[in-house]
């Protein structure tokens, strides 16, 4: 595929090229890709307005994907990537806060048994 000579030599593509590959890898559910590529587009042209939209759209939605298989803590992660990217995303922080709250919940049961 195109994004596995990405890495390499990501200054050989066209931000363009390198966007397209990573909205298809997002729409299809690969996310772990699909940041590496926004990534890859954004270190080229770092004012790259969907590249960065995207990342952030892309790195809420993995964290809702991993939430829901039960990975709180890769949640967390994808989540507090967003905030840092983007601190006005509702949605991330929302997330975010209520994972860590759940979090303490259970620390604090685990502590009292």
């Amino acid at each position: 595929t195109l994004t596995s000579f990405l890495p390499p030599h990501p200054h050989l593509f066209p931000p363009s090229l390198i966007f397209f590959s990573s909205y298809r890898h997002a729409n299809s559910g690969h996310y772990e890709q699909a940041l590496k590529d926004f990534q890859n587009a954004l270190t080229i042209k770092q004012n790259h307005k969907n590249a960065r939209r995207y990342l952030v759209e892309t790195q809420t939605a993995y964290g809702q994907e991993l939430e829901k298989k039960g990975d709180l803590e890769g949640a967390v992660k994808c989540y507090r990537h967003v905030v840092l990217e983007d601190p006005a995303s509702e949605t991330a922080s929302r997330r975010l806060q209520a994972i860590l709250i759940l979090q303490e919940r259970q620390a604090a049961e685990k502590e009292e048994k």
